[in-house]
């Protein structure tokens, strides 16, 4: 776990590995009640994810991670700070703010700016399977790992399952790593996700889900910097030790090992917003 403590190390000056700090106006409005059936069914895939047991690639795999949306920027961030990842990075998103020298981009000119109310430029998923296919050529790609945050309407959601249908286009084994949002983000958020989430389990051969409100019933008085940070690198955590294969172990026994280094070695954000009203 030494590079979780590298990472941790000075990270709250490290604006590129942190969430919008808009994040906390949002958490100052009244706590939200779900739709009780949506909470149900989050629950549900709660307890199945924390005890899925994280798969086995090939020793010789030589992977390429696909970021699914502008909040995918985080988790490249700190898979970049992890000495003991080593493989290719391409993102997909209508735009971003921060450039990585070393990451593909695909972000078609004609792509519109609020594209969730319209439909997709014409001819993007051709265009977007043969940037894929480029990159896989071009860097004898044999594993490719999809990761994605679902939302209320975002490029994660939007996006994701076409990005995983093309893939099986191309014969390539894919494993998904699937986030579900916060319940503070809203009945709205959580909803649309476990329905994005069950089409994505249709066309995926192999999807691990992240529940992140599981941090949040771990520890009531986190931040959400700390939050969203435990998030990221409870996914960047679990790829470790997929790629480098690792002793198998659950997602939730990950979360654990990532939120203990986190309590060791780092004070937790002293700002005001907590989620114990949640």
């Amino acid at each position: 776990m030494n590079f979780l403590k590298h990472l941790f190390k000075n990270d709250k000056n490290d604006k590129d590995i942190h969430h919008d700090v808009n994040e906390e106006e949002k958490a100052r409005r009244p706590g939200i009640q779900l739709d009780e059936s949506a909470r149900i069914m989050y629950e549900k895939i709660m307890k199945e994810s924390l005890a899925t047991h994280l798969p086995a690639i090939a020793v010789n795999s030589n992977p390429l991670i696909i970021g699914v949306g502008g909040s995918r920027k985080n988790i490249f961030s700190a898979l970049r700070d992890n000495g003991n990842v080593h493989c290719r990075l391409m993102y997909i998103g209508g735009y971003i703010q921060d450039s990585f020298g070393d990451i593909e981009y695909f972000i078609p000119e004609k792509w519109p700016g609020s594209y969730w109310r319209k439909s997709f430029p014409e001819g993007f998923e051709d265009d977007l399977k043969n940037f894929i296919k480029a990159e896989v050529d071009h860097s004898h790609i044999n594993q490719i790992f999809v990761v994605s945050g679902l939302g209320k309407r975002g490029t994660g959601s939007r996006l994701t399952k076409t990005v995983i249908q093309l893939i099986k286009e191309l014969n390539l084994p894919c494993i998904c790593i699937i986030s579900l949002p916060f319940f503070f983000q809203g009945n709205e958020a959580v909803s649309t996700s476990l329905r994005k989430f069950s089409e994505i389990r249709e066309v995926s051969a192999r999807t691990l889900c992240f529940p992140l409100h599981e941090i949040a019933n771990i520890n009531g008085e986190y931040t959400l910097l700390d939050a969203f940070k435990i998030a990221d690198l409870w996914m960047v955590k679990a790829i470790d030790n997929i790629i480098n294969g690792s002793e198998s172990q659950t997602i939730g026994k990950i979360l654990s090992m990532v939120t203990q280094v986190y309590k060791s070695t780092i004070v937790p954000d002293n700002s005001e917003t907590k989620f114990y009203w949640l």
